[in-house]
Formats: structure tokens, sequence, C-alpha cells
């Protein structure tokens, strides 16, 4: 008897614990993303900046979800612009890593296609190149100065964006995500955010 009680209880603990296997097992996902993300340098012009990178996330259910993301650039971009100091400035910008931390709130609108909302957490190491100069009424170089640095931004982040299941594996997202703003001194020009993503992830 204590034989087939200990069978049972085995065999009970055995499925429960396939079953929770199975669970959880389908609430993790992976992928990899493509972003462009665009500096807005006010009254003056935009950098656009190429990103690759990662995605893990968690499902709590059909609505609920983090996650985490991690890009580097893959271009940088570069733009010219006078000053009251100097002739001309040129400054080119790219990054050197981006992490988002996420949660995300999703709606079905067909049993393939949802629509969701983000928000939450994003830090960006910018690499930043300046290079200046100065001239006289002859067009004479009189000045000159070159800055070669590391900014981070970081704060709350948000977007809103769609994902199409393609298979019961496989999902496809498009999401537009606004940036954390640097935070200037006072005098300095304004820059501003925001990112076009779009990539794929596969569901464990």
């Amino acid at each position: 008897m204590k034989k087939l009680l200990a069978l049972a209880l085995l065999s009970s603990i055995y499925s429960t614990t396939t079953h929770a296997i199975e669970l959880t097992s389908t609430d993790w996902y992976a992928g990899a993303l493509y972003s462009f993300q665009k500096v807005d340098i006010q009254h003056v012009d935009d950098l656009g900046i190429n990103n690759l990178g990662i995605i893990a996330g968690y499902k709590y259910d059909d609505i609920f979800s983090v996650e985490y993301r991690h890009s580097t650039s893959i271009s940088s971009d570069s733009l010219n612009y006078p000053t009251p100091r100097y002739t001309s400035l040129k400054e080119e910008q790219e990054i050197d890593y981006q992490i988002s931390l996420l949660a995300k709130a999703s709606y079905s609108i067909t049993t393939s296609l949802s629509i969701y909302g983000l928000a939450g957490y994003d830090k960006t190491k910018a690499h930043i190149k300046r290079d200046g100069y100065q001239t006289d009424f002859d067009g004479n170089i009189t000045s000159s100065f070159k800055r070669n640095y590391a900014k981070e931004i970081d704060g709350f982040t948000y977007g809103l964006g769609f994902n199409y299941q393609l298979t019961s594996e496989i999902s496809l997202f498009i999401d537009y995500q606004v940036l954390p703003e640097p935070k200037e001194p006072h005098g300095v020009v304004k820059t501003s955010r925001d990112s076009a993503n779009l990539g794929v992830f596969y569901d464990f």
C-alpha cells in the first residue's frame, strides 16, 4: 500500500512539474531589433543613427509582459551649425549602448494582430565628437577646438507599437519610442530623442 501511495505521489509530482515547465517555457521570448534613432537638435537640424540590438522578455499573461532591450549603433551621423562663439561647429554622434527596461500592455485587434503600449526606463551612452573653428573677416582661422567625449542620458521612456503573430512561435513588431532628453545646462541648445523600432522575436 505504501509503495502504491509513494508511486502515486511521485506520479503526481512529475505531472505537476511537467505541466509547470510547459507553462513557464512558453512565457519567455527573445529576438532582435533594428532601430532608427532621431536626435533633434532644436533650431538646428536632426541626426539619424542606425542601431541593432537584442530583446529578452517575459509574458505574465496575454496582456502584460516585461522586456529588456540592448542595442548599439551601426552608423553615426554628423551636422554643421553656426554658434555665437564659432563660425562653424561640426558635431558627430554614435551610440555606444542603449538599454531599455519596459513594461508592456497589449490588446488584441485580431487573432494575429495586437496593439501595445510600453513604458519604463532607458539609458543611453552616446559618443560625441565636436570640431569647431573661428575665422576673421578674411576667412583665416583664428581659433579652433576639438572635443571627444561620452555622454550618458537616462530617464523615463514610453511608446506605442503593433505586433503581428506570424506563426505560433514567431512574431514581428514595429513601435515608436520617445526617449529621455539630455539634462542640458541653461543656455545650451536643447535636444530630444526618439526611435522607430522594428524586429522579430521567438516564443519559447
